[in-house]
Parts: structure tokens; C-alpha cells; sequence
């Protein structure tokens, strides 16, 4: 069967995201009880990839309303252990970076690099607070591992129960332009990732005790 290629209206950046979430409470504050949960698998992704210069992703980002506006695509391999029900997961979003845009606890945004800033207040880090700032610039070909953690109390989310711990560990890697993709029919194959090496580490951790 002959593939499926889909132009683009204009070229997008392609950056691949693993993200690995950790909610805890006080009962594993010692880092010794949770640092299995944190530690950095490969990935057997279904949820796109480039090889050989070409663009693969799924066949329900077809299905995304900002697809032909957007200028960056995320590649989204999740490796959290235990998702609580309030939250989100996607595999892949398109973002119209016209203005910066929500990335879970960052903002995306697109100056003369892609950047990631820190977003002011959010909910889900509510202590310690930190000011709004650009963590960092994202350039092709340099993977950044972003480490960052906080509390707040459950309450928020219509249930008090007791305070809530998360650490967020984060890989981001603008891995290149692209002005079309193959289209990857469903059920996709799942393919092999590698965690990339030699990448930088910002590490935004903070006392929480």
C-alpha cells in the first residue's frame, strides 16, 4: 500500500519530549523511595519519529484543528508511572507559537530560537514559588533534560486530602524542520527510542522539607 504523505502549508519544527512525572506524598520524601520511579527507560513509541530525513507521525494528528497554522509539533513519549486522573496526557500537540503557549508547567515560545520558560503561579507547583523566567533556549540537535518539583494541596482539586509532591523530569529535543510527514496508519508499530546521551541538565529541584 502506497504511504499516505502529507504537505505542510509552511515548515514546522519537530521536537521530541519524554516526560516523567512522579506524585508522591510525605511518606516517600526520602529520595531513596521514589528514585526507581525516576530513572530514565528507552521508549517503545507509537507516537511518531523521523528516520532517514523523513517525518512519520500518527494518523490522529490529521485530526488537529491548528495542524496547518501551527510552526511546532511535539513528539510526546510519557514514561510516568502513575497518572492521576485530573491529568492530561497527549502524545502529540500542534502549537501556533505566535504568542508563548502552555506547556504543562512551561510555556513554549518561539523568538529567534524556541524556547522554554517557566510558567508564573501554576497550580500544580504552588511551592516553592518561583518567578516567571526562559529556562532555556531549545536548538536543533541539543537535547536539554529540565528536573523541576513543588507541592500543593489536593483541596484544589475538590477533594482535601492530604498535601501532594511532584517531581517532573523532562528531555526536550528540537530534532529538525520539516514541510511534510508520512502519515502512520493505525494500530502503528510501536518503535524503538533511545534516551539521548550527552544532553544538558537544568535542574530547577528545590528544598521541599
Amino acid at each position: 500500500m502506497k504511504a499516505t504523505v502529507v504537505t505542510l502549508k509552511k515548515p514546522v519544527k519537530i521536537l521530541q519530549v519524554f516526560s516523567k512525572i512522579l506524585y508522591y506524598y510525605k511518606d516517600e520524601k526520602s529520595f531513596a523511595d521514589r528514585k526507581h520511579k525516576l530513572e530514565w527507560q528507552d521508549a517503545e513509541s507509537v507516537n511518531g519519529f523521523v528516520a532517514d530525513q523523513q517525518l512519520y507521525l500518527p494518523e490522529q494528528v490529521l485530526a488537529h484543528p491548528a495542524l496547518h497554522r501551527c510552526n511546532v509539533i511535539t513528539i510526546i513519549d510519557d514514561q510516568t508511572i502513575e497518572p492521576y486522573p485530573w491529568r492530561e496526557k497527549e502524545d502529540n500537540n500542534c502549537f501556533v507559537l505566535d504568542v508563548p503557549r502552555p506547556f504543562g508547567d512551561f510555556n513554549l515560545a518561539l523568538a529567534e530560537e524556541l524556547e522554554l520558560h517557566l510558567r508564573h503561579q501554576s497550580l500544580s507547583i504552588q511551592k516553592p514559588s518561583r518567578p516567571a523566567y526562559k529556562v532555556c533556549d531549545l536548538r536543533m540537535g541539543e537535547p536539554v533534560e529540565v528536573k523541576i518539583n513543588g507541592k500543593y494541596d489536593h483541596s484544589l482539586f475538590g477533594s482535601p486530602r492530604a498535601r501532594v509532591f511532584k517531581e517532573q523530569q523532562y528531555i526536550f529535543h528540537y530534532i529538525g524542520d520539516f514541510t511534510s510527514f508520512q502519515v502512520l496508519k493505525h494500530p502503528v508499530p510501536p518503535i524503538h527510542k533511545c534516551i539521548p546521551e550527552n544532553r544538558k541538565l537544568v535542574n530547577l529541584l528545590k528544598p521541599l522539607w
